[in-house]
């Protein structure tokens, strides 16, 4: 460009000294109302090359001159591209420039464009703006966990293994339990057979943990919508985590990959401290009990198929009176609504015909048989079955009778008994059954026995 112009001004001199006509586009002119010939301005790109942008952009400059100004010439620049902005030209000689932060994964190429424009002819030269690009991350999901929220239950939920079952998020959990909205949450559930070696401080153990080190059903990745549901949940296929201790710190980082494909990595750095809930007694009763069940109706049956999927006929009873009542979580021989729900059940946790699903809390309801004490504002007491024997007797008459003789779960175990004869209102709900798995709201506490279901949580009332 600078030859051009340079050969431009050299073709014109000829007419400085022998024509007095206006000059031609080539250069020359008279200066504005003295009539005195004058050289043509020029201008200079005096920028080393391209001008070359990390990704993350910034404020840059580039420089020219401007050889033989005359009045009334204007500069200016300017660019056709969105992400160069606050392009400044008041210093003479220089112009300054921001560049956006290229976010995508491919380099891009700018220009700025210089002009000077004189009463004769306008100049102008570009200069290339070349911005990187954007790092590839090294992990489809990178997680700054900030929040840590853990239980170490002991062996209570894995006999044979300690369990330090915790979740690294991003944006925690709301008062009531339940994940926050927008979040991205690591549920481990880690059996070692480490003790802690404070209970007044339980934290997880240093070293480094595999994938056959998680009990899978509830070790998974998983985030949450706006309104605080699971949009999306992943087991891993491949996990290694290590545990070190930096002053009072906990530091976790988490290495995985998710059934999808994708990659995560998950670090934390902060106390770390589980609950302890290694020795959990459920139960209220002080002492053996008998069970007034005079007043727990009205009473309902509510039918939910094979909801385990043994084959069985899956029956919650419910009471909804004042006083003493019960939760009832059975499961029929027959897996037919019509063959009804009289017959004897044994207290375990195999949901096979003929038994009654033992109490538990799972995302903090009641779930499985319980005896319940209602007071007008909610429960005031409980106890879960854990063992015993529970009858109910079709009385041929649209009645029902209800036999409790169960075990709770003290040490040393308090017996309830009680009994209850009335109507039951059915309702089959099969239709139900099937959303189940559907994702529902996660919540702190939320750890699923493996050997209960192969399915979604079942929710107190909420199926």
């Amino acid at each position: 460009m600078k030859r051009l112009l340079f050969a431009a001004a050299a073709l014109a001199a000829p007419f400085f000294f022998f024509s007095c006509e206006k000059p031609d586009d080539n250069g020359g002119g008279k200066e504005p109302g003295t009539g005195t010939e004058t050289e043509a301005p020029v201008l200079n790109n005096t920028t080393e090359g391209d001008i070359s942008v990390p990704c993350e952009g910034g404020s840059f400059s580039l420089t020219y001159t401007i050889e033989n100004q005359v009045t009334g010439g204007q500069l200016s620049a300017k660019s056709e591209n969105e992400w160069i902005s606050n392009i400044n030209y008041n210093v003479l000689g220089t112009v300054s420039f921001d560049v956006a932060a290229n976010e995508a994964f491919e380099p891009r190429d700018g220009e700025i464009t210089v002009e000077y424009q004189w009463p004769d002819s306008l100049l102008s030269f570009s200069v290339k703006v070349a911005q990187d690009a954007a790092p590839i991350p090294p992990y489809d999901i990178e997680l700054a966990a900030e929040d840590f929220n853990g239980i170490y239950y002991a062996d209570r939920m894995t006999p044979g293994s300690l369990l330090y079952f915790f979740t690294l998020s991003d944006v925690g959990f709301g008062s009531t339990g339940y994940a926050n909205p927008n979040g991205h949450f690591v549920r481990i559930a880690l059996l070692t057979d480490v003790a802690p070696d404070d209970m007044d401080n339980i934290v997880i153990p240093e070293g480094t943990y595999p994938l056959s080190a998680l009990e899978s059903y509830n070790s998974y990745y998983l985030e949450t919508d706006a309104s605080g549901q699971t949009s999306t949940q992943n087991a891993y296929t491949e996990f290694t985590m290590t545990v070190t201790r930096d002053g009072g710190n906990t530091v976790i980082d988490v290495d995985a990959v998710l059934d999808d494909g994708k990659t995560l990595h998950c670090t934390y750095s902060g106390e770390g401290v589980l609950d302890d809930q290694s020795v959990e007694i459920l139960s209220t009763l002080t002492g053996d009990y008998e069970a007034d069940f005079s007043d727990m109706a009205p009473v309902a049956a509510y039918y939910y198929g094979d909801f385990y999927g043994t084959g069985t006929g899956n029956w919650m009873i419910v009471s909804n009176g004042i006083g003493d009542g019960i939760q009832l979580d059975l499961c029929s021989s027959s897996a037919d609504f019509s063959s009804g729900f009289a017959g004897s059940y044994t207290v375990d946790d195999s949901a096979n015909g003929g038994t009654a699903m033992y109490g538990y809390i799972e995302n903090n309801y009641l779930t499985g048989s319980w005896y319940v004490l209602s007071g007008i504002y909610g429960l005031e007491g409980y106890a879960p079955c854990i063992e015993g024997e529970i009858v109910i007797t079709d009385n041929g008459n649209g009645t029902y009778t209800i036999s409790l003789d169960c075990m709770d779960d003290n040490v040393p175990a308090y017996n309830f008994t009680g009994s209850w004869t009335g109507e039951i209102s059915i309702v089959d709900e099969s239709q139900y059954a099937a959303s189940v798995t559907a994702p529902e709201a996660e919540r702190v506490t939320a750890f699923y026995k493996s050997s209960d279901r192969d399915n979604s949580p079942k929710w107190f009332f909420q199926r």
